[in-house]
């Protein structure tokens, strides 16, 4: 990632590793709106190696997910889900 897509990078205040990750997954949903917390999030991936990647994992996972997900769910799981909640 490079700071020119990002044009007030050099003004954001830095995050450790532990902030960028308690922020990961609503970026990756798409949920990570507050600019600021969101450039801070960026300026971190773009020179902590281990947390792009980590990024960039879970992205792909998250991808795979999605994409799972759209096929039918089997009557037999659903029946097995609705048994399970009535006996809670």
């Amino acid at each position: 990632m490079s700071s020119d897509k990002h044009p007030h990078h050099h003004d954001v205040e830095e995050i450790d590793c532990l902030e960028a990750i308690d922020n990961l997954y609503a970026y990756l949903d798409g949920e990570l709106t507050d600019d600021e917390t969101l450039a801070r999030f960026r300026k971190h991936l773009d020179h902590c190696k281990s947390c792009y990647s980590r990024s960039e994992l879970e992205g792909v996972i998250n991808e795979r997910i999605k994409e799972s997900g759209k096929g039918k769910t089997p009557d037999t799981l659903k029946d097995r889900i609705c048994d399970f909640l009535d006996d809670l």
